[in-house]
């Protein structure tokens, strides 16, 4: 059954444990369901008014904080199935940035490699310099990149998550 609470700060609107907001204007007056966006990122938002003016919110943020506590210093929500759009109490937590980073490569809605909007390069590209012992200079002449990027790349500082001999991890992800 959905369990709905105030919303803390704007007395006329209520979070439910399944995501979902309705606000509603005196006793007798009927309930409306509001109609969240995505923001820019992706994550549902609300736009919620009190005595002050008007608020945005994230309704994965207004669900913990009615069902759980405020945002403890520090910390983020954590959507554990890796869906943005599920915001149910059972599916978010309060949790640090490197754990939601965890979360995101889990569920593979971490994009790396050639999935990151700014990669330059491939795995079999990263695969042919970790193994080419040419000079910096040469081998990224040959591929449009910084001597700097190449050095990364054989330091493992870049591109760390690939090994050399798994090519399941290439085919995958």
């Amino acid at each position: 059954m959905e369990r709905w609470r105030p919303v803390d700060g704007y007395p006329r609107y209520e979070i439910s444990d399944h995501g979902r907001v309705r606000s509603f204007w005196g006793l007798w007056a009927p309930v409306w369901p509001l109609k969240p966006w995505r923001c820019r990122y992706g994550y549902l938002t609300v736009k919620l008014r009190n005595g002050d003016g008007w608020g945005h919110f994230s309704v994965h943020t207004l669900v913990l904080t009615a069902f759980v506590h405020p945002r403890p210093p520090e910390m983020e929500t954590r959507h554990l199935n890796g869906k943005k759009l599920d915001n149910r109490l059972e599916n978010l937590a309060w949790g640090t940035r490197a754990e939601n980073a965890q979360d995101k490569v889990k569920h593979g809605s971490m994009p790396r490699g050639e999935q990151h909007s700014g990669a330059k390069l491939t795995r079999s590209q990263v695969r042919e310099i970790r193994s080419d012992h040419r000079r910096h200079k040469e081998i990224a002449g040959d591929y449009g990149v910084s001597t700097g990027a190449i050095g990364a790349i054989k330091k493992r500082k870049t591109w760390a998550w690939l090994d050399d001999d798994d090519v399941s991890t290439a085919a995958v992800g």
